[in-house]
């Protein structure tokens, strides 16, 4: 795998200000002078030459470091999980940091640090933050000579980023084995020191009998996880062998039918069934179908039902054995073992299961409460309306009037739509109280002289009269008349001597004087009409009735329609095989306990185990969701996943099947009919499947693993060139260069499985490939490879820092195995 882009290191780097210094140090300090030159300016041409002595800065005089110097320390601090085989290093964000203050001179491309990194157990590091120092056992730094410490540090350059300094420890603590630097599971402390004492000598020399004491600069606590590495623990694994693993032995004994055949799990073996096997199954088949046939024969005298073997699959067609698939799993006893397997799932994780399909139905549940109880409400208040309705019209107003006005209209209520302006209607008369004065055999309506009712008196009122001409009061004076015909006043009439002015009287005009009536604007409301609005829009029974619009506006998605019993297709998202890796793992994986450490195996997946196990679970659910009164479609399949594979084209998880009861009656069991496409038709059933046990998925679970296909012409030099390349996998038809898996599981704490969209045949024609997920630089002591334990260590013989930065530089593995030899161990069968 590549390195990071423009990578480089550097021995050292210094202000250029060291280039004054003296050879020696005086009293621990580097010494020089700086050469000046006076000017007269009065005199311009009389300059005097002279230097100044001056002293440069020495660890002597430096009690710490700004932690904000610090960038980032490896492993950082408070960790738990630490390598055992990396250097412990410290980054800081000052490339010239490190050489400083250094009381020496660089010899070429060597300058020893005026600080060094020491890493030992927590209990042989006792530090002193008051007096900002640092007591360490003779252990920590046996094998650190300061004559080296100019390779311990360095700067690195990367394109992009700039330039940080570095201090690395190469100690190896006591005890520590192989190619470790680090004991595993023990408390440690890193902490930054000065590398001289006051006189500029080094810190320490040679070996020591007693603990020193030094001044501390900077300090961390991390803590070792398990041993090794991702390249230790990756070029561990083998290819192993797949005998014994994938199919367990099944004994069939009933009467003088007995044999042994085997049982596939859902990850089976690549390898097929063998045509002996083959034939006792054939032979069990024939067994258990009569077996069934005498079953179904049975007949109780009292004509009770008979209860005999489970016929999987009728809670989608009456009769299974009419469709091939059906016939396949109620035959074959391996596959009924499987159903049944399915069957005890379902009930074990039954609450489980029963919650995950309710919260996905949401609030159904209730829903379906809401329209029982309607459609019991509408039973009663129907039965009441087709009893307690009268048929007349203006009855049926009478009993409805209490709810007119509750009942809008265009403006404002019913009530004031019947009893407006125009109406001779008034709202009293269908008032209670009108109610009570007329009712039956009271004083008032028994000595009427006519029967009186309530109905009667609305329809009394609901009559429009027109009042008689006023007469005689009504007649107008003279005046009026006089006015009206301008003439003078009665008054001067009389005054005239003659007797006459030629004023005339019409009578015309006098009658029009007179007093008229107001013109009726009567119209009597046609109850009639209004019973056949109002009484459809009340009745209990009506598709519109206030009942069902109320229950209708709190239900969202549904038409309650007919009042039956509402019922969902439900299709949660399940995973189902997590029940058998937490409740019967050899069912997933036959043999599972029996693989080596260390290994990987080729396997591939079962979907007619998958098939199987669906259709006994699913029936179990459903009868169980039944019980509990959840309402469900009867023949709908609530749950379609098993492993729940990834879908190429969309890059969203998938179902694993389709619903049973779209299965077809042709349709074998684990054909591709029954399978959810995921975007890659590589014309097999079964996906490959990689099942590793190891611990480098649990310290490394973001590990890469994927396909390379492999080249044509598969040379030595194409191939290393086409295994050094950065996988990309854009393409969705599957058929790309580089192929990531459609579905990972963890079966236990040290066994993992990758699932790939390929056809296991074909697995000879592809690498599988193991890439250390990204992280931070590091740099080991050792090669992480098992037979590089007792090799020297690297670096050894680097005379610089960058140098010695690249031999230990700890690059990023990529592990590669042969898809023909696994699949070549795949294909063996037997016993282990």
């Amino acid at each position: 795998m590549p390195d990071p882009a423009g990578l480089s290191f550097t021995s050292w780097r210094r202000s250029a200000l060291y280039s004054l210094a003296q050879a020696a140090p005086v009293d621990g300090r580097l010494t020089g002078r700086l050469n000046l030159s006076m000017t007269d300016t009065a005199e311009p041409g009389v300059t005097t030459p002279g230097s100044v002595p001056f002293h440069f800065i020495a660890p002597r005089d430096i009690d710490g470091i700004d932690p904000r110097t610090v960038l980032r320390t490896a492993p950082a601090t408070g960790v738990v999980d630490a390598e055992t085989t990396k250097m412990v290093h410290i980054d800081f964000a000052d490339p010239a940091l490190p050489w400083q203050y250094s009381p020496t001179r660089a010899a070429g491309a060597a300058l020893r640090p005026w600080m060094v990194l020491l890493v030992g157990e927590s209990a042989d590091m006792q530090i002193d933050r008051t007096a900002g120092r640092i007591r360490v056992q003779p252990s920590v730094i046996a094998d650190l000579n300061l004559t080296r410490s100019h390779v311990w540090a360095h700067v690195q350059r990367e394109d992009g980023r700039g330039e940080i300094a570095r201090l690395v420890c190469p100690h190896r603590v006591p005890g520590a084995a192989g190619g470790e630097l680090l004991i595993a599971h023990r408390d440690y402390t890193a902490a930054v020191v000065t590398a001289f004492d006051d006189a500029a000598g080094p810190a320490w020399t040679g070996p020591i009998g007693s603990p020193i004491e030094l001044t501390l600069l900077y300090s961390w606590s991390f803590r070792t996880g398990d041993s090794g590495d991702f390249e230790s623990l990756a070029t561990a694994i083998d290819p192993d062998s797949a005998a014994g693993l994938g199919t367990a032995p099944l004994r069939y004994a009933r009467g003088a039918v007995r044999a042994d055949v085997h049982v596939r799990g859902a990850i089976s073996t690549l390898a097929d069934d063998t045509p002996a096997e083959i034939t006792e199954v054939d032979r069990l088949r024939d067994d258990v179908s009569a077996l069934l046939a005498d079953a179904e024969a049975l007949a109780d005298p009292l004509g009770r039902s008979v209860i005999g073997p489970p016929r999987y699959g009728r809670s989608w067609v009456t009769d299974p054995r009419t469709t091939t698939w059906g016939t396949t799993l109620n035959d074959d006893p391996r596959l009924r073992g499987t159903a049944a397997l399915g069957v005890r799932m379902g009930q074990d994780a039954q609450d489980d299961l029963v919650a995950a399909i309710v919260a996905e139905l949401g609030a159904t549940t209730l829903a379906a409460h809401l329209v029982a109880h309607l459609a019991f409400g509408v039973e009663i208040g129907g039965s009441l309306w087709r009893r307690m309705l009268p048929d007349d019209p203006t009855e049926q107003v009478a009993l409805l009037a209490p709810l007119l006005r509750r009942l809008r209209a265009t403006t404002g209520s019913a009530m004031e739509a019947i009893t407006g302006a125009e109406s001779p209607l008034v709202p009293e008369v269908f008032s209670t109280a009108a109610r009570r004065m007329l009712r039956p055999r009271t004083a008032r309506t028994r000595h009427a002289t006519a029967p009186v009712t309530h109905t009667s008196a609305i329809g009394y009122v609901n009559t429009c009269r027109i009042d008689p001409v006023p007469t005689g009061d009504g007649f107008p004076g003279i005046d009026s008349v006089a006015e009206a015909l301008g003439a003078p006043p009665a008054e001067e009439l009389l005054r005239d001597p003659r007797g006459h002015l030629g004023v005339e009287f019409p009578v015309d005009i006098v009658v029009s004087l007179l007093p008229q009536p107001p013109k009726p604007r009567c119209n009597p409301t046609y109850l009639g009409g209004v019973a056949g609005v109002i009484t459809p829009s009340l009745d209990p029974r009506g598709p519109n009735s206030p009942g069902r619009r109320r229950v209708q506006s709190r239900i969202r998605g549904l038409d309650i329609g007919d009042l039956r019993p509402p019922e969902y297709p439900a299709g949660v998202d399940y995973p189902t095989w997590i029940l058998l890796r937490d409740r019967a793992k050899e069912w997933l994986l036959p043999g599972v306990g029996t693989l080596d450490p260390d290994s990987v195996v080729a396997m591939q997946t079962n979907p007619t185990f998958i098939d199987a196990f669906l259709v006994g679970i699913n029936e179990q659910v459903l009868g169980e969701l039944r019980w509990r009164t959840i309402p469900i479609d009867r023949s709908s399949t609530p749950l379609l996943s098993f492993w729940r594979h990834i879908d190429f084209r969309t890059g969203a998880r998938v179902a694993d099947i389709r619903g049973v009861g779209d299965w077809a009656d042709t349709s074998d069991l684990g054909g591709p009919e029954h399978q959810v496409p995921t975007g890659v038709d590589h014309g097999a059933t079964g996906d490959l499947v990689l099942v590793f046990r190891t611990d480098l998925f649990r310290r490394y679970p973001k590990t890469l693993v994927y396909l390379v296909r492999k080249p044509v012409p598969d040379n030595p030099a194409t191939v290393d060139q086409l295994l050094r390349q950065t996988p990309g996998f854009l393409d969705p038809s599957g058929s790309g260069k580089h192929i990531a898996p459609n579905f990972q599981g963890t079966i236990s704490r040290d066994i993992v499985f990758f699932s790939f969209d390929i056809d296991p045949g074909t697995l000879e024609k592809f690498w599988v490939v193991l890439d250390e997920p990204p992280t931070e630089l590091r740099f080991r002591r050792f090669s992480g490879e098992a037979d590089d334990a007792l090799a020297a260590p690297l670096g050894e013989s680097a005379t610089t820092s960058a140098a010695f930065a690249n031999a230990t530089l700890d690059h990023p593995t990529r592990v590669a195995f042969d898809g023909a030899d696994l699949k070549a161990r795949g294909l063996a069968i037997g016993t282990p």
